[in-house]
């Protein structure tokens, strides 16, 4: 997938590659004190339901161990 300048490729948009999954990537400017998915969603102007979360761990040995889920779930 061509990005625009300037817009670097996520871990999360990485592994969709891989897996040959169709995504689209909205550049947005981050904020390091609201990093929430209802923050993002506003930011965007889109509904909480389009945002998703996605965790991406590096294992020393084993590869990666990645998670999604959608914005209004909470993880604990």
């Amino acid at each position: 997938m061509a990005l625009p300048e300037g817009v670097r490729k996520t871990n999360a948009a990485r592994l969709l590659d891989q897996l040959k999954i169709a995504y689209e990537l909205t550049p947005y400017e981050v904020d390091e004190d609201h990093l929430g998915a209802e923050h993002t969603a506003e930011v965007l102007g889109e509904p909480i339901e389009r945002i998703f979360k996605t965790l991406v761990l590096r294992a020393t040995r084993r590869g990666s161990l990645s998670a999604s889920s959608p914005g209004p779930r909470r993880w604990s």
